[in-house]
């Protein structure tokens, strides 16, 4: 699970985000929500993303890594970049 904060978040704020690493979407894992982006509600502090592993032949963890996006509503922090890895099962 990736949790993006926010703070002082007085309307619905849409952050992007890429993913990357050796985790191929739709083939290891999916994602919560509309991949890409995610919707911090207004008043709220933060909002997830959650990675559904799927069952592969993987034989070695194969990292899925998300980096935050830049956008127009919204000034990144630190830190912008999470790594999960998902091992083989």
């Amino acid at each position: 699970m990736f949790t993006i904060f926010a703070e002082h978040n007085c309307r619905d704020t849409i952050v992007f985000y890429s993913m990357s690493g050796k985790a191929q979407l739709d083939t290891d894992y999916t994602l919560s929500g509309t991949p890409g982006q995610v919707t911090i509600p207004a008043d709220q502090s933060s909002a997830t993303v959650t990675l559904h592993a799927l069952n592969n032949a993987r034989t070695k963890a194969a990292p899925a890594k998300m980096a935050l996006q830049p956008g127009a509503d919204y000034k990144l922090g630190n830190p912008k970049k999470a790594t999960v890895a998902l091992l083989p099962h």
